[in-house]
């Protein structure tokens, strides 16, 4: 997110707010430090993987930074197998 042309300082913290609001109320998670920090860790974990991966995760839509990373492991070894078979 950036600033918009013409848009204040305040305004833009403002905005930035309701986004993380939003953000997080859309994601069903606890309202507790532990339920943002897996949050954002998964997320980050996700944005981090290569697109491929991403898109297989977020068609998942894992719930917690665990099943996330159960599920990329599993589709590596899926593709390590599809490889050592060709």
């Amino acid at each position: 997110m950036r600033f918009e042309k013409g848009e204040s300082a305040s305004q833009f913290v403002s905005r930035l707010s309701n986004a993380f609001d939003r953000y997080v109320k859309l994601s069903e998670i606890e309202s507790t430090y532990e339920g943002l920090r897996e949050l954002l860790v998964k997320d980050q974990f996700i944005a981090s993987c290569d697109s491929d991966l991403a898109l297989f995760l977020k068609e998942r839509a894992p719930t917690k930074i665990e099943d996330a990373k159960c599920l990329a492991a599993i589709d590596i070894w899926m593709l390590e197998c599809i490889v050592k078979l060709t």
